[in-house]
């Protein structure tokens, strides 16, 4: 299995949205249409990546901001869907690896956050899956009570 992360393109708009629509994904923007959220997912770096297999398939996205803190560069992982039909096939965990290689984990960027609603737990169950924790004092700072906030740090 070859997974690439690619800018997203004008052309590609239709087949997120299609994503979108079950109303199970709907939190992974806030309670936001993809339309809405579109023009935020743009503005981050490193950004808004199409998923692809093979160099031909799209089959997910992500959305990552890069935060540049004065002591250190963390990495907040805002949505990572892979097509519903291809889900619990490994190609998420590919997709998060080729992801930390790109904004090299573990060298330039040492903490990972993402964040996943409550009732989610086909969601909260993977990123655990991948090495992150809750970071139980984070809904408490944001008054998020609805989603969980995981965390993973390299070298622990």
């Amino acid at each position: 299995m070859q997974i690439q992360l690619k800018p997203v393109e004008f052309d590609d708009i239709a087949l997120l949205d299609s994503w979108y629509k079950p109303q199970s994904l709907i939190h992974a923007t806030g309670g936001r249409t993809l339309l809405e959220a579109l023009p935020d997912f743009l503005s981050l770096k490193p950004g808004f990546f199409i998923i692809t297999l093979n160099c031909h398939r799209s089959i997910g996205f992500v959305v990552a901001d890069l935060k540049d803190t004065q002591s250190e560069k963390i990495l907040w992982i805002r949505t990572l869907i892979i097509e519903p039909s291809l889900q619990k096939s490994g190609y998420g965990t590919a997709a998060l690896r080729a992801l930390l290689n790109y904004v090299g984990f573990g060298e330039k960027v040492r903490k990972v956050l993402v964040s996943v609603h409550r009732d989610n737990i086909a969601g909260y169950s993977f990123w655990v899956k991948n090495g992150f924790r809750d970071q139980t004092f984070a809904g408490k700072l944001t008054g998020m009570k609805h989603v969980r906030i995981l965390i993973r740090e390299a070298g622990v």
